[in-house]
């Protein structure tokens, strides 16, 4: 068995906190590092939803992408429904730890396997130090780029600007990158 610290360790070495944007909250957020873990739900939030699940699996830990704590709670009570979830982790000492904007920036995080997705070739290097830009194999229409945007990250809508002009280089930023 491995304790909350040392899977707090693991992550950073692969997505060091440095790595996060300064609005951002990533890192252990929650629950005692000494832990032993013996289960783990890995989610997108933590929400009460998630909870429930780990409770009912026996999970003594969560690992979420976005971050269970944004800003300083006022209070702590069963009335207002994010801190009633901090008093249900609290009451089944399940842990949080959070890697947000710092895995999408590591090497291999979450903007590498986006840019992935789309092009062979990668120039060097990050954009606006979280950013990937790379190149499409063979340039396309905007409506061909766009049907190959839903079939690869498997997306039901797509926000977009037509420049009339066909799409041979891209960049991506996932999540903060609005």
């Amino acid at each position: 068995m491995r304790t909350i610290s040392e899977i707090f360790d693991f992550l950073c070495s692969i997505a060091p906190l440095e790595l996060q944007m300064d609005f951002d909250n990533s890192g252990f957020l929650f629950g005692r590092k000494d832990t032993e873990i013996n289960k783990i739900l890995l989610s997108l939030d933590v929400t009460d939803s998630v909870v429930k699940e780990a409770i009912d699996c026996g999970a003594q830990l969560i690992v979420s992408h976005h971050p269970l704590i944004w800003g300083a709670p006022k209070a702590i009570t069963d009335t207002i429904a994010y801190t009633e979830r901090l008093l249900t982790l609290a009451e089944n000492k399940i842990a949080v730890i959070s890697m947000h904007t710092n895995l999408d920036c590591a090497l291999g995080g979450v903007n590498d396997v986006l840019i992935r997705k789309f092009c062979t070739l990668v120039e060097e290097g990050r954009v606006d130090g979280c950013g990937r830009i790379g190149i499409l194999d063979e340039p396309m229409s905007m409506n061909d780029f766009l049907m190959l945007c839903k079939k690869r990250l498997s997306c039901k809508g797509i926000r977009y600007y037509d420049s009339g002009r066909k799409v041979h280089r891209i960049a991506v930023l996932g999540g903060a990158g609005a």
